[in-house]
């Protein structure tokens, strides 16, 4: 029974790692131009959002990331914000994923990612709100808020963000978008 376990366990270990392997070749920086504006506001403190990132991997559902500091130059995952990147870079982040025909939050993946003794991450649910104005094989284009101030009790903050993006996608994507039907 124990060996059948550690089986098992090293089997979903490996699985899992070369699932993140082949991500790796799948995914774009934020090409030169890429730029996120506005502001996370957590509990008293401002953070100016500047940079936008996104995450390829799966057309139909891309993640974009908008943060306060510029992540390593190269092909950008979100696997690389683990809990001690987070907390050593200091980064806060507000992430989602996106439907490319609906325009809209796929609800997949809603997050805000913040330092502190230990990481933590805020799974956003419905309080935040996504408008997307283009989405082509160019260019993801929209603002991402939180409508009203969210306070989160289990780690005591209140937090709120209102920000604008242009995530450039260059010539990577051509013919790969889904198009408007």
């Amino acid at each position: 029974m124990q060996k059948r376990k550690a089986i098992i366990t090293i089997s979903v270990f490996l699985c899992c790692s070369l699932m993140l392997l082949s991500w790796v070749g799948n995914v774009l920086s934020a090409t030169e131009g890429s730029t996120a504006s506005g502001e996370l506001k957590l509990n008293d403190e401002k953070i100016k959002l500047a940079f936008a990132y996104v995450d390829l991997v799966n057309l139909d559902e891309p993640i974009v990331v908008l943060c306060d500091k510029e992540l390593p130059p190269g092909d950008f995952s979100i696997s690389l914000l683990t809990e001690s990147f987070i907390r050593q870079q200091n980064v806060h982040a507000v992430l989602f994923s996106l439907s490319p025909k609906e325009k809209k939050l796929s609800g997949s993946l809603n997050f805000l990612y913040f330092p502190g003794e230990k990481s933590h991450f805020i799974a956003l649910g419905e309080s935040a709100e996504l408008s997307i104005t283009r989405f082509d094989e160019t260019a993801i284009i929209g603002k991402y808020k939180t409508p009203k101030p969210v306070t989160e009790d289990f780690d005591e903050v209140t937090f709120s963000f209102d920000a604008s993006f242009q995530v450039n996608l260059g010539k990577a994507l051509a013919g790969q978008i889904p198009s408007k039907k």
